[in-house]
């Protein structure tokens, strides 16, 4: 099987607002330096804020320094006319990111880590693991038995659909993208002002006939942030299988089979 393109998804918000700090410009920082944005698997690489203001530090910073300028792909930066509550934002941007013809959507949240080459690592793990029924493709997940299937010496764990949350990172196929958008958009009564657009998915996929979510064993990215985007407040979680910037799967991969 061919490599898979794919287009980026990314939702932002100024954390400013509530007095808490920002973290885009130190992520979109760290996927330059995993090479994202230099990928062949790259397409595209939508960014959407949800407050409806271009005029917070790190969206001037971004700016400044050519991220949605000349870049190849470009990164396009989409601001909406006002603010939208985050499941919507996440609709849109699912929705723009899947209609861009790549193979998989990768969604992101603004305040992680990432591991090396990341979107290779990714690319390269999904073709292995892509299976009928399974719309998301996780990689973080706070679960001990992503540690346990780690230290087994598996690459991935079958991610129950209703124990899933947290979408710092995850994959979906674009067809999937635009679905899942498409019912946020059309089931307001998950639109509320907690916004817990990841538990919302449960039943998105259910009635898509899924069978389950996959994770990957280790996790590929870390939460860099102190607080969920979708449950401001909460208690701060980590993936403790990350296993840090100069990890990559590829070379993973090469290494057990070199000694297998």
């Amino acid at each position: 099987m061919g490599a898979h393109v794919i287009a980026v998804a990314m939702v932002t918000v100024d954390r400013g607002l509530r007095g808490l700090p920002n973290y885009l410009y130190g992520t979109m920082r760290r996927l330059q330096g995993a090479g994202v944005f230099k990928s062949r698997l790259l397409t595209s690489f939508d960014l959407c804020d949800s407050g409806g203001s271009r005029a917070w530090p790190d969206l001037v910073q971004l700016e400044a320094c050519g991220f949605a300028q000349g870049r190849r792909p470009s990164m396009r930066l989409h601001i909406p006319g006002r603010p939208l509550l985050a499941s919507l934002n996440v609709a849109a941007a699912l929705a723009l990111a899947g209609s861009r013809g790549a193979d998989w959507v990768l969604f992101m949240e603004d305040d992680i880590d990432v591991c090396a080459d990341l979107l290779e690592s990714c690319e390269s793990w999904l073709l292995e693991h892509e299976r009928p029924r399974v719309p998301v493709y996780s990689f973080g997940a706070n679960y001990e038995q992503v540690a346990a299937a780690y230290a087994a010496g598996l690459t991935s764990w079958d991610y129950p659909i209703d124990a899933f949350y947290g979408t710092q990172c995850f994959a979906l196929r674009s067809a999937d993208a635009i679905s899942l958008a498409a019912w946020l958009r059309a089931h307001p009564e998950y639109n509320g002002s907690s916004g817990a657009y990841d538990l919302t998915m449960h039943d998105w996929a259910k009635a898509n006939a899924a069978v389950t979510f996959v994770a990957s064993a280790p996790s590929f990215v870390q939460h860099a942030g102190r607080e969920s985007y979708i449950r401001p407040g909460g208690e701060p979680f980590g993936f403790a299988t990350w296993p840090g910037n100069d990890w990559s799967y590829r070379q993973a991969t090469d290494q057990r089979e070199a000694t297998g």
